[in-house]
């Protein structure tokens, strides 16, 4: 069902099941030529659907990161953290506070309450979350490399 409204609605999705051997169907969903989210049916336990997307940090901004005091580490994930939860989203940071690598966003929808209309809005909600996480960092990496702000996006979307 699900894949034929993806199809539907004209998005390719490629399966990437052997990619995860936890899950009875995974899809990687290609929104733009850098931008993509995972359709992820987990084996267990069988009865959700869970969207996912990943944005992962590059460059000089990783390095100047991890260089910041604890403090100014602390105050951004905090803020970051306000305004996912408020997307009702579950998210996570691939190596913590400290040594941020990536910011991971997901979205769980029980079978009992799928429907097109759920399922696409929480695609958008996932896509929406992500794009809040981009512009908290790159608000935060401008503030910390001004002479480089607004010159480069640093974030991928990984897929």
């Amino acid at each position: 069902m699900v894949l034929k409204w993806l199809n539907e609605d004209h998005y390719e999705p490629e399966d990437r099941t052997h990619l995860n051997p936890n899950s009875s169907y995974l899809a990687v969903v290609k929104v733009s030529e850098n931008q993509a989210f995972n359709v992820l049916f987990p084996k267990d336990p069988l009865d959700k659907v869970i969207i996912i997307q990943v944005a992962s940090m590059d460059g000089e901004y990783k390095k100047a990161y991890r260089a910041l005091p604890a403090l100014d580490q602390n105050r951004f994930y905090f803020d970051l953290k306000i305004s996912l939860l408020q997307l009702g989203v579950i998210f996570s940071l691939e190596k913590g506070v400290r040594t941020l690598e990536s910011v991971q966003v997901n979205k769980v929808i029980y079978f009992d309450g799928l429907t097109k209309d759920r399922f696409f809005d929480a695609v958008f909600t996932v896509t929406h979350a992500i794009e809040v996480a981009r512009t908290k960092l790159g608000q935060f990496r401008d503030s910390i490399l001004p002479s480089q702000a607004g010159q480069y996006d640093d974030w991928k979307g990984t897929i």
